[in-house]
């Protein structure tokens, strides 16, 4: 019997990250966009679609998670934002329908 994804692994898969490894390229890409010091294992992204509720990421995990996908992590059934983590807007790099290329973007501002 198949579980049901959690709020946060549905909104990853409609965004076309429906493996650990694709939302960990996804995450560094928009971490270095938000100049956003921070990583993330498969194992966290593990726990974070199948733990309920997930464990709360750090505030800089939390910013970019945030920013990718332009919803407050709490509605996606993360707990309280984690102590110091101000995000009433964070910039929304990820949108559907989007043709912003991110390497190409990369690329272009970088080199």
């Amino acid at each position: 019997m198949a579980e049901t994804p959690s709020l946060f692994e549905q909104a990853c898969i409609a965004h076309g990250w429906d493996t650990p490894a694709k939302f960990i390229r996804a995450f560094e890409e928009t971490a270095v966009l938000l100049a956003e010091p921070t990583t993330v294992t498969a194992r966290q992204v593990r726990r974070w679609w199948r733990d309920v509720p997930p464990p709360t990421p750090r505030a800089r995990a939390w910013r970019v998670i945030h920013a990718m996908l332009g919803v407050n992590p709490v509605e996606l059934g993360f707990p309280n934002p984690p102590p110091g983590v101000t995000v009433e807007r964070a910039p929304l790099l990820a949108q559907e329908g989007s043709s912003v290329d991110r390497r190409a973007f990369l690329a272009d501002s970088i080199g």
